[in-house]
């Protein structure tokens, strides 16, 4: 399945090499189907290239260490270090904070599936993002409330309900509330054109036929200091009664 050498089914290493094998690249597979899979070969080329790899053997040196410490296989290195550096090294913590990023891209496939379960359970109800989006906003002086118990605001100041028969107002702020209790769904485009309308705009100025527009009335002024032509269109008054 892979075309790694594996060497001779009667080697001492044989079977811990087909097993981390296995390990490293088909674990999802049951064993004894993957070991059926091995073929045996008598081709001189393949036990040529098994006797070349053989040739040389890789060591793990362990640093940090009084006298000089090697060891040949990663098990052993592993073992090692759980043994000795563990302790020193691996700190236990209540909690840890990375990026999103730093968060997918997790080595440990246990973690990063812890991970992906609770983004998927906060995306459906996020109560914790929202618990400390709440504590950052209120150290900013932000105030959460809700309205109607379901949708939550957020504001400067919490609003109270304003009582206006208790409370005197000005008539500005009670043509306001008046206004906003008549039409709830109304926005603020709405309340500032019911309340102060823009003024209508001015109709189109009609010049009968021979009267002189600014433009042609003589002007003491000298050229340099007259206003600019405002530029009035010339309209026949019959066509514009019509």
């Amino acid at each position: 399945m892979s075309g790694i050498v594996l060497g001779p089914p009667n080697h001492h290493d044989y079977q811990n090499q087909l097993r981390k094998l296995h390990a490293e690249r088909y674990s999802r597979m049951p064993f004894e189907a993957y070991k059926s899979r091995v073929k045996i070969v008598r081709d001189e080329e393949v036990v040529k290239k098994w006797v070349e790899e053989q040739s040389f053997k890789t060591d793990y040196v362990c640093l940090n260490m009084p006298e000089p410490l090697r060891l040949g296989t990663m098990e052993e290195v592993e073992k090692h270090f759980r043994e000795t550096h563990k302790d020193n090294i691996i700190k236990t913590a209540e909690s840890h904070t990375l990026p999103g990023t730093a968060a997918r891209a997790l080595r440990s496939s246990e973690l990063l599936r812890l991970v992906r379960s609770v983004w998927e359970d906060q995306r459906r109800f996020p109560l914790q993002i929202a618990t400390v989006l709440s504590q950052q906003f209120a150290a900013l002086g932000l105030q959460f409330f809700k309205v109607n118990r379901t949708v939550t605001h957020v504001c400067v100041a919490r609003p109270h309900f304003l009582d206006m028969e208790a409370t005197p107002v000005s008539e500005g702020v009670k043509r306001i509330v008046d206004f906003i209790n008549a039409k709830p769904r109304s926005n603020r485009r709405h309340l500032v054109e019911a309340l102060a309308p823009s003024p209508a705009p001015a109709p189109d100025a009609v010049v009968p036929d021979g009267a002189k527009t600014p433009s042609e009335a003589p002007s003491a002024e000298p050229p340099a200091s007259r206003p600019r032509d405002l530029g009035f269109a010339l309209v026949d008054s019959s066509r514009a009664c019509d």
